[in-house]
């Protein structure tokens, strides 16, 4: 490769230097000296190794970035003087293109430095020449975006889990398991204030035994500071914001994160981070955390409220759909079942009760709308309309009354659809007013299916509405099938829907003797036709005269 020159440059052989001209020599030194001067000039770190990876070049950036000097590294093997880069990239991918001799371009991390560069090396028989630049603020850049986009995610997936509608347990896992991989912590859960202690919830990292365990006196200390200061708190290599115990942070405790949960100045809890390894939590995992404790707040907070509402409705309910367990001179069974699988709330009802001796009420109706409110509202009609029909009013008189009263009722935007009828056990006839209701019908003993008519509209939705009676009579062996719009409305799974038609004639089949055996033929009917997918409420309640 010739000898050296003393600015580290290759001079060439005395039998080629003797064979030179005068002007050739000063054109050679002319172009070093120039190649010296840009190399010394460029931002990047350069250096040149000879075929032994000794230094035979190193310019200023370069020895700036490797904290050394052309006088210590000059002849030199770069592996002897920085062997911590024997098991990096540096090494392996300087002896690939030695070996191959290739250029190679690549990035990796020197621990000593704590930096990342980014390599090209030009390789050559006797040695190779290679450009080096700190790329560690591109880095940490595209780490923070890469950190970013991930935070994001975690914190969209925590909005999905906990906004959906199923036990709240279950979704408060899933938001503390997301948060606490995505903030690289060891361990997680919740601490709740219940009825007599703050507990321990939905763990992460933990064995199971913990759960429901109490807070020591020291971590409601922790509790209490991050309610106060309304933001999350942290303990970690550079703050202090928590008090933590001299014993507890001996136990290998590295750092901690505290996230208060507060919606509408009530506190329902905190998420509490922990981290065995050594931690500093930055700015973006720190706004995280912030918009991690907004949206677990409110999530909790109309779980909560939800729960309390899905209590009081299916309260509701179970009185909308409550009935004597036998009245004398009736047979009769009933089923009801809900769309959602997560609570029986909706505004489906029915009602049995004794008139006079001899006379049978009959009430079955459906409220528009879902939740609370139609709950509410199917708990009213029905109450109305047994009034109203105890007092002695005919179907129709029943009806009317009842749809005035809803009309009045103070923020029932609600209507209904109903069927009230009088039975008469004795000689069978049934008068009945059928509001906008589905037609209920009738299996006959001899066979025939009957659908009734209905001539009336709908209950508490028009001012001044008119409603008629009709009457019907109902024989020893026949069978009486009332329900509620979700059978005939049902969709079946080739797109159809069911239907009054296709009901009658699969009532054609039911034994009208069997009224035990009728609303769950009728319920399993329908859940076969739909592939047991139900879209609303379904009730169907059999009633044939005893003796």
């Amino acid at each position: 490769m010739g000898d050296m020159t003393a600015d580290g440059f290759r001079s060439a052989g005395p039998g080629i230097g003797a064979r030179r001209s005068a002007s050739t020599e000063i054109s050679a030194q002319e172009s070093s000296e120039q190649l010296h001067r840009v190399l010394e000039r460029i931002a990047d770190g350069f250096l040149a190794l000879d075929a032994d990876w000794r230094f035979v070049y190193i310019n200023g950036s370069g020895e700036r970035i490797l904290g050394r000097s052309r006088a210590e590294l000059l002849g030199r093997n770069v592996w002897e003087e920085f062997a911590e880069a024997l098991p990096t990239k540096f090494y392996a991918e300087s002896v690939r293109a030695m070996r191959e001799q290739r250029p190679v371009v690549y990035e990796d991390y020197y621990p000593p430095f704590d930096r990342w560069f980014e390599v090209r090396a030009f390789p050559a028989v006797d040695g190779i020449s290679m450009y080096f630049t700190d790329v560690t603020e591109r880095r940490l850049a595209q780490a923070h975006l890469r950190q970013a986009h991930e935070l994001a995610d975690t914190l969209n997936r925590v909005n999905e889990a906990i906004s959906a509608p199923c036990d709240v347990d279950k979704s408060m896992r899933i938001a503390v398991a997301e948060a606490a991989r995505a903030l690289g912590a060891d361990r997680a859960g919740s601490a709740l204030q219940e009825q007599d202690a703050w507990r321990i919830r939905h763990l992460f990292g933990m064995p199971s035994e913990y759960e429901g365990t109490q807070l020591n006196v020291g971590e409601i200390e922790q509790v209490l500071a991050a309610t106060e200061a309304r933001r999350p708190l942290v303990w970690d290599e550079e703050r202090r914001e928590i008090s933590v115990p001299p014993e507890v942070a001996s136990r290998g405790l590295h750092g901690m994160l505290i996230v208060p949960l507060i919606s509408r100045d009530v506190l329902l809890g905190v998420l509490r981070f922990v981290f065995t390894h050594p931690v500093r939590l930055d700015d973006a995992q720190l706004d995280f955390a912030r918009k991690l404790g907004n949206s677990v707040s409110l999530g909790l907070r109309n779980a909560q409220l939800l729960a309390a509402e899905r209590a009081i409705s299916t309260t509701l309910h179970t009185a909308a759909l409550q009935v004597p367990e036998e009245i004398p001179g009736i047979e009769f069974t009933h089923v009801y079942c809900s769309a959602s699988e997560s609570v029986r709330v909706g505004g489906d009802f029915f009602d049995l009760f004794e008139l006079s001796e001899n006379c049978i009420g009959l009430v079955v109706g459906d409220v528009s709308g879902k939740g609370l409110e139609a709950t509410a509202v199917a708990s009213l009609a029905k109450n109305m309309i047994r009034a109203y029909a105890l007092e002695g009013h005919t179907p129709d008189v029943v009806m009317a009354t009842t749809n005035r009263a809803l009309l009045a009722s103070s923020g029932v935007a609600e209507f209904v659809t109903a069927f009230i009828g009088k039975l008469d056990v004795l000689t069978g006839e049934l008068s009945y007013c059928c509001a906008g209701h589905p037609r209920p019908l009738i299996k006959r003993e001899s066979g025939p299916v009957e659908l009734l008519e209905t001539k009336s509209p709908l209950v508490g939705a028009f001012d001044g509405a008119e409603f008629s009676a009709n009457s019907v009579v109902i024989g020893r062996e026949d069978l009486l099938v009332l329900y509620t719009d979700g059978v005939i409305e049902a969709r079946c799974t080739d797109g159809r829907l069911l239907g009054e038609q296709e009901l009658a004639r699969f009532a054609r089949g039911l034994p009208s003797t069997q009224v035990a055996h009728v609303p769950h033929a009728v319920l399993a009917y329908v859940s076969r036709c739909t592939g047991g997918v139900l879209s609303d409420d379904i009730v169907v309640l059999a009633v044939r005269r005893a003796g």
